[in-house]
């Protein structure tokens, strides 16, 4: 008998099965080797996949450790990370976690939302659902491309449609203000709640703007020096809050950021 579990939002999903006679037990440590020795016997290796990292985790030291171990052993084991931008960049400054410097570093960027429009239209599709043109078109649009709105727009798609065969208008727009609130507090507390005062001030002389905003338009409105004003935006990319748009002009990273810091949300 077998025991197990998956999750999947709109053909993004991942599973898996644990038998009891396979189960290992001991520590983080033990169960790793052993799973690393049972699948090298097959010529296999093992793969650690770490989602919405963070710092200063007792856990992910417990990773690291055996991670590295196991490596200086010579298994066959690698490990990927994924997480916001300023939470992976706190996770390089871990002393704990060093090793990850020497990783290959991949910034997913926003999708183009005529790829999101497919794949929201090839899985529904699979799932005998049916949505008009026009409704695919808008919850795409709203996504941004960015792929954690995608998951969260996706998901509460299939989470208010239900049983039905067809994805409704008054749907989407559920699904997208739910999206948009999720965000809200998934995405943009947590990231923002470690910046400094003036890291804040800046996002918010920059959303005063409609289009990008440049950084000396930024300084002006905080009476600061252009400097100044340049050491903040690097940090505000660095956690990845903005995007460069052209020389001294920035955007905000994450859709609706603006209109969360304007308090629309």
């Amino acid at each position: 008998m077998a025991a197990g579990g998956s999750a999947g939002v709109l053909g993004l999903s991942v599973g898996l099965t644990f038998g009891p006679e396979a189960t290992p037990q001991g520590s983080f440590r033990a169960r790793l080797t052993a799973a690393s020795e049972a699948l090298g016997k097959a010529d296999r290796g093992v793969l650690l996949l770490v989602d919405e990292v963070t710092a200063n985790s007792a856990q992910i030291a417990e990773l690291a450790a055996a991670y590295q171990e196991l490596v200086g052993e010579g298994r066959n084991i690698a490990i990927a990370v994924a997480g916001l931008p300023g939470a992976i960049s706190a996770v390089l400054n871990d002393k704990a976690l060093t090793f990850l410097h020497r990783a290959n570093k991949i910034n997913l960027g926003t999708l183009p939302v005529p790829d999101v429009m497919v794949h929201y239209s090839r899985t529904l599709k699979e799932l005998g659902k049916t949505i008009a043109s026009a409704d695919l078109e808008r919850a795409a649009e709203a996504t941004g491309g960015y792929p954690y709105l995608l998951q969260l727009v996706g998901y509460y798609l299939l989470e208010y449609t239900g049983d039905d065969a067809v994805v409704s208008a008054d749907t989407v727009d559920l699904a997208l203000a739910t999206a948009r609130r999720a965000l809200d507090d998934s995405v943009f507390k947590p990231a923002l709640h470690p910046l400094s005062d003036r890291d804040r001030e800046f996002l918010v002389a920059m959303v005063a703007d409609s289009g990008p905003s440049t950084i000396r338009a930024v300084a002006e409105r905080l009476g600061v020096s252009a400097p100044s004003a340049q050491q903040t935006r690097a940090r505000l990319v660095a956690a990845g809050l903005i995007t460069p748009v052209g020389k001294g002009r920035v955007i905000p990273a994450v859709p609706y950021l603006a209109e969360h810091l304007r308090g629309e949300i």
